[in-house]
């Protein structure tokens, strides 16, 4: 595995974050960025993570998508989707995201896509 891609459900930028926090003061928000943000900061937790895991959580914007991801996730944000040699799987999508309480419970399912199991790294089994 190459990288862990959090596809935000929010645009890049100065201009995007304001536009996200006058979306969520009207309650639209990203449940991934809620997981994972402490107000305007990546949390303790986030940034924890980030540095324990074997491979880069690499964060990406709505509006900075390249075509094969945006074909991967269709749409559908905010999503988790796991890269290996170029070959996208998405992991999470909005509804896994969403039903995630705390940052620990998305953790963890980072930690199982990145650990082996049976010999075989989640990316050889089936993650659908």
């Amino acid at each position: 595995m190459d990288r862990i891609i959090f596809a935000w459900d929010c645009d890049a930028g100065f201009v995007g974050h304001v536009k996200y926090a006058l979306g969520k003061v009207r309650g639209r928000s990203c449940s991934l960025c809620d997981l994972s943000y402490a107000g305007l900061r990546p949390s303790n937790e986030f940034e924890a993570c980030r540095a324990s895991l074997p491979v880069p959580i690499v964060p990406v914007y709505r509006d900075e998508l390249s075509p094969s991801l945006a074909a991967e996730i269709g749409g559908a944000f905010p999503s988790v989707v796991l890269d290996v040699a170029g070959k996208l799987t998405t992991l999470l999508g909005p509804g896994d995201i969403a039903s995630m309480k705390t940052f620990a419970e998305l953790e963890a399912a980072l930690r199982r896509a990145v650990s082996p199991a049976n010999g075989q790294s989640a990316t050889d089994r089936d993650l659908d």
